[in-house]
């Protein structure tokens, strides 16, 4: 009888395998050109931040009950807004930052030539790229891409910053055993 039920699981099994895969089709939806061409709204850009906020400040377990508060109108958020918004954040959340990191190497005379000096901590911090859209360029408005882009690697290194590596949680420091 084990057999029989063996033999029964064998076969259904390889009839499930043997199954055709569904072929690929290429997504219908398109993005109008247009839209991903307009700037990033200073709305548009605290709505993201608030986001922002309420994610790394729920993954860090703060009690804080101040935030950082942005500029909400229509009107396009220029580069520097968008970095006086990061340095915003990250002051109020200087004491959750566990390390200070090797310092990343850039040349001011690469940036823009606009480009406020209080600003340079957060590149130096990572926080920012140094060659990123945010630093070159004119301080003008921003894509969604670039926007996107600099809220990503934001992101990124603001909670590598508020991360203290382990030997439990951390897999490159974790024993091999």
């Amino acid at each position: 009888m084990k057999l029989v039920i063996a033999f029964v699981c064998l076969m259904v099994s390889v009839s499930v395998g043997a199954q055709v895969p569904a072929e690929f089709k290429r997504p219908t939806t398109k993005i109008a050109k247009e839209i991903t061409k307009k700037p990033v709204t200073r709305s548009e850009s605290a709505k993201t931040l608030n986001k922002v906020w309420d994610s790394i400040t729920k993954g860090l377990k703060t009690k804080s009950t101040s935030r950082p508060s942005f500029l909400v109108d229509s009107s396009p958020a220029t580069k520097d807004e968008v970095l006086a918004n990061f340095a915003s954040i990250l002051a109020l959340l200087e004491d959750h930052v566990k390390r200070s990191p090797r310092p990343v190497a850039f040349k001011p005379e690469r940036f823009r030539k606009d480009l406020d000096k209080r600003f340079y901590p957060l590149v130096a911090k990572g926080l920012v790229s140094p060659f990123g859209s945010l630093t070159t360029g004119k301080n003008g408005t921003l894509t969604p891409k670039e926007y996107g882009d600099a809220v990503g690697i934001f992101m990124v290194r603001l909670v590598d910053l508020c991360h203290l590596p382990s030997s439990k949680y951390t897999p490159n420091l974790m024993s091999g055993g």
